[in-house]
């Protein structure tokens, strides 16, 4: 059968605004989780305040100014 124009146009729209859904909206991957060491890294406190690594919790660190 021969469908009419305005029935050709509606199930077009009809298809484009699904797939426009379907892909934008409703398929979804899980983010990466990063990926952590099994034992926690120990802060590095007993170092110089000049080292950029040095960990800021420590108490000789000083703040380096621009």
């Amino acid at each position: 059968m021969i469908r009419s124009f305005g029935e050709n146009l509606a199930r077009t729209l009809a298809l484009t605004i699904f797939l426009f859904l379907l892909f934008s909206c409703g398929v979804k991957i899980a983010p990466n989780a990063p990926v952590r060491a099994d034992k926690p890294v120990a802060p590095k406190l007993d170092c110089s305040p000049k080292d950029p690594t040095c960990d800021k919790t420590d108490p000789a660190y000083q703040l380096r100014g621009r």
